[in-house]
C-alpha cells in the first residue's frame, strides 16, 4: 500500500477546515495512479491517499480502515 498526505485548508460557511478526506484508490497503472493523484491536489483540498493496486487488498484494507471515498 501506497500512501500520501497532502493538507490545504478547505473553507465551509467561512470557517476554515483542516480534516483531510480519506481517500482510497484502487488502480494497477501507473500512469492513471499518478494522474489520479495530481487531480486530487489541483483540487485543493485536504486529503490522506491510499493506493492499492489489486481489489482484493482494497477489501482487507477497507476491513480495517474507514475512507470518505474509494476510486476505480
Amino acid at each position: 500500500m501506497d500512501s500520501t498526505y497532502v493538507q490545504f485548508p478547505r473553507i465551509r460557511g467561512g470557517k476554515e477546515m483542516l480534516d483531510p478526506v480519506r481517500v482510497l484508490l484502487i488502480e494497477d497503472n501507473p500512469d492513471d495512479t499518478r494522474l489520479a493523484k495530481e487531480a486530487l491536489v489541483e483540487g485543493n483540498l485536504a486529503f490522506n491517499l491510499s493506493h492499492v493496486e489489486r481489489l482484493s487488498d482494497a477489501v482487507t484494507l477497507l476491513e480495517k480502515q474507514r475512507f470518505n471515498i474509494v476510486l476505480l
